[in-house]
């Protein structure tokens, strides 16, 4: 976390610089977009959690806040923007997203544990409120994952208003719903139920959870990416991040919905068996999608295999073969991704680099709007506290 605090706190403009190249200087236009502003934000508090004794934490999620409040919230229509310039100038005609929304809440409820600050409960609840109203789709279930400034579902092209291509901002066909946004809505209405047990949460958590083990999910352990908007699923190059990522919150949502563990514990060790068998990368490493043109390991999905392969591990009576693979995957993640001289993660294997990116390692951005801090601490945190025996949440110091 040396590499990223306090080298991405903007104190001048607020909130957190995003572009850095690979000697973390600061290198680009530095865009405000919601998921990295709410994800470093939660990032801040949740170490503010593990570490309570260094204030510095808590001062920058009160930083981040104010900036998700005063700067990314619409106060005309209501929601938050899930794009401006550095500035804070609207861009992408002030659309609404999903993914973004999934990310703020969490970060709201993770700022209310450590600072007891009512408040951000409060815009939590909001927050989630607003997701629901503007993009829950009542008839079929799930959620839609994009909306106008004005809060009207965007479910084709024409809707968007924006001289796009036909991509959704998460690489998909407009109108369909994904499981980005609801593996990350898994984890955010669990943090936000744990605060606020209302019915409707807990509704929209079983829904969600059962979309994972009857859409998302296949018998075989492979899983549907994206489903149409009557929740049929889609037939595209499998993703082999969230097999590992949703097994991994499902986990921790069963038991708030009145599941037995023992239901996503199968799920997820099936879904695990198939992304080792039809995932790895010849080189090591987890692939980003099935046959790509180039195969590409992307860090993330590495950090989310890392950790469901540790609560497997700790969960299964004979764990060992999959400690095993933790200590492969370990060992790859050491090679390709660890930046020995200037610290933190290459956003991919540098096996898969290209010849330019070789040639000039330091222009091979540590960070840009899409890649924050989030996973790695997650993972950091999460390994400490499985391999201590420590409850999630719990302080490491």
């Amino acid at each position: 976390m040396d590499t990223w605090f306090p080298r991405c706190v903007d104190s001048a403009a607020g909130g957190f610089l995003c572009d850095f190249d690979g000697q973390w200087r600061p290198a680009g236009s530095q865009p405000r977009m919601l998921e990295f502003q709410a994800r470093q934000t939660r990032t801040v508090a949740r170490l503010g959690l593990a570490f309570p004794s260094d204030t510095r934490w808590a001062a920058w999620t009160e930083h981040g806040v104010r900036f998700l409040n005063s700067v990314m919230h619409d106060p005309e229509y209501g929601g938050w923007f899930w794009l401006l310039d550095h500035d804070g100038r609207i861009e992408a005609q002030g659309t609404k997203h999903a993914h973004s929304t999934a990310y703020l809440i969490s970060a709201y409820v993770e700022a209310y544990r450590l600072t007891g600050d009512p408040a951000h409960l409060e815009t939590a609840k909001e927050a989630f409120q607003w997701l629901d109203e503007t993009l829950h789709d009542n008839e079929h279930g799930g959620y839609r994952t994009w909306a106008t400034r004005d809060g009207q579902p965007i479910l084709k092209r024409e809707d968007a208003e924006i001289p796009l291509d036909s991509l959704d901002p998460l690489g998909h066909d407009v109108g369909l719903k994904d499981a980005n946004v609801h593996s990350d809505l898994l984890e955010a209405l669990r943090l936000l139920m744990a605060e606020w047990p209302a019915d409707i949460v807990r509704d929209r958590l079983s829904e969600l959870y059962s979309l994972f083990m009857e859409r998302h999910g296949q018998p075989d352990g492979s899983m549907y990416y994206v489903l149409a908007d009557d929740l049929t699923p889609v037939s595209t190059p499998e993703h082999f991040g969230y097999p590992p990522q949703s097994g991994s919150r499902m986990v921790r949502v069963a038991p708030l919905i009145g599941r037995s563990l023992d239901e996503p514990f199968v799920w997820t060790r099936r879904g695990i068996d198939h992304v080792l068998r039809a995932g790895r990368h010849p080189k090591g490493g987890i692939l980003s999608e099935a046959a790509p043109s180039r195969p590409i390991r992307p860090w993330w999905v590495q950090t989310e295999m890392l950790q469901v392969l540790l609560l497997l591990a700790a969960h299964e009576e004979d764990g060992e073969a999959i400690a095993r693979e933790f200590d492969e995957l370990s060992r790859v993640v050491r090679l390709e991704f660890i930046d020995e001289r200037h610290g933190g993660w290459f956003p991919r294997a540098r096996s898969d680099w290209r010849l330019g990116a070789r040639l000039r390692p330091e222009r091979v951005h540590k960070g840009n709007r899409w890649k924050d801090s989030s996973h790695e601490s997650d993972l950091y945190l999460t390994g400490i506290r499985v391999l201590r025996g420590l409850e999630a949440g719990a302080p490491l110091a």
